[in-house]
């Protein structure tokens, strides 16, 4: 978490990346492993961040969505699993009664 903020000017005109390109990798993690969008991945971080009581800044999705484009992320699919179909048929053949 040391790395998340860059300190440095990135480009000579123009605004530089707030954010280091670790913290850009958290926010497509979290969101790829709890399968969130961008704004609940980033009201997800600044919760967590709040419980460990950290003053960090959590890009939006919008710089989130912005930044990956330029790291070359390749984001793992995992397949839904077959077995979720038979769960549910179980369920519904239940009776509440």
């Amino acid at each position: 978490l040391e790395q998340w903020v860059n300190q440095q000017k990135t480009r000579p005109r123009g605004a530089s990346n707030s954010y280091n390109n670790v913290a850009i990798e958290l926010m497509v993690s979290v969101s790829s492993l709890f399968g969130l969008a961008g704004r609940q991945t980033e009201g997800f971080v600044e919760s967590i961040f709040s419980l460990m009581e950290l003053d960090l800044p959590v890009p939006d999705h919008s710089t989130v969505s912005r930044l990956i484009r330029k790291l070359n992320i390749t984001i793992p699919v995992i397949p839904k699993a077959e077995g979720t179909h038979e769960r549910s048929r179980f369920y519904e053949s239940q009776s509440i009664w």
